[in-house]
This record gives C-alpha cells, sequence and structure tokens, in this order.
C-alpha cells in the first residue's frame, strides 16, 4: 500500500482532479464496509476481510488526499475569480483544519458510536455517510455549472474574500 501510495501522484497528472477525488472517496467508502462486516453483508468477519479492508483505505488516501487542495481553489475560484494566492492560502488552512478536525472529532464519535452500535454497524454507518458525501459532491461540487454556496458573494478586486474581515481589527478611539 505504501509504494502504491508514492506511485500515484505520478499518474494524477494525466486524471482531472475531481476523478480522483471520486474514486478514492469511492474505494475508502467501500473499504470501511469491510472493514467490520456487517453481518446483513454476508462476508466473514475473517483476518483476510479485514486486511483487505485496510489496504483499501491505505490506497483510498492516496488517491484522495493529495488532490483535495487544488480541487478546493478550482471550486473556489467560480466563486472568487482572480484570487488565486488567497485561496491557495485559504483552500490550505481549510484542508489542515478539516484534518485535524477529523483528528479530534474521529476518536469521540467513533467511540460513541461503537459503545452505542457496535464496531461493524458503526463502521458500515460511516460509510453510508461516505457514499451520501460522494453524492452531494458528485451534484454539488462536480460539475462545472452549478451554485455550490449561493450564500457567499462573489469578490471584487482589492474587497477582502470575507466580510467580517475587519472583526479582529481594534477598534478606533
Amino acid at each position: 500500500v505504501c509504494l502504491f501510495n508514492i506511485f500515484v501522484p505520478r499518474f494524477q497528472n494525466s486524471v482531472q482532479f475531481k476523478n480522483w477525488l471520486l474514486i478514492g472517496n469511492l474505494i475508502h467508502a467501500i473499504g470501511l464496509l469491510l472493514v467490520g462486516p456487517e453481518q446483513s453483508l454476508g462476508l466473514p468477519m475473517s483476518l483476510w476481510v479485514i486486511s483487505v479492508a485496510l489496504a483499501l483505505l491505505g490506497i483510498a488516501t492516496g488517491y484522495a488526499l493529495p488532490p483535495a487542495i487544488p480541487e478546493l481553489i478550482r471550486l473556489g475560484e467560480k466563486i472568487y475569480p482572480g484570487e488565486q494566492e488567497r485561496l491557495s492560502d485559504m483552500s490550505a488552512g481549510f484542508f489542515a483544519a478539516s484534518i485535524q478536525s477529523g483528528q479530534l472529532m474521529g476518536p469521540i464519535v467513533g467511540g460513541i458510536l461503537v459503545q452505542n452500535m457496535g464496531f461493524p454497524r458503526s463502521a458500515t454507518l460511516l460509510s453510508c455517510f461516505q457514499f451520501v458525501t460522494i453524492l452531494l459532491y458528485i451534484f454539488g461540487g462536480y460539475s462545472e455549472n452549478y451554485s455550490f454556496l449561493p450564500c457567499l458573494k462573489k469578490s471584487q478586486k482589492g474587497q477582502p474574500l470575507l466580510d467580517d474581515a475587519d472583526m479582529y481589527r481594534a477598534p478606533k478611539g
């Protein structure tokens, strides 16, 4: 899996980032289904099934994480045209905040789910959430013509990307 993840960025140059994100998230969702196979799926809970699932989760990381920031920038350019440098900074910050939030909340939410539902059912539930995320991306952000975030205003040259940019300045007077 580690060797596969080294070579994935080389292949990504020939395929659009959004396709890599979809492939990675789909592989990840399938891996979550297999990691603690729900009894209703009919798969045995054995070492080989769990090993395949963990390999799929590792491979999915190589597909989904590297193109995440460029894809955030692509989506942001639809709302803030001509703000490449600012979008790059904001996308990297949003990506880092998302990863850190997941590392903080993952064990908490996962522990609650496992305690109340058991591991196989909670892994299946998280896989279902991932499939919903894939559908939201396909119907919301994948297309070139969309209104993904209608609440945001388009940027004008010289205007801050966020309306509340001055809220941290000290009051005058």
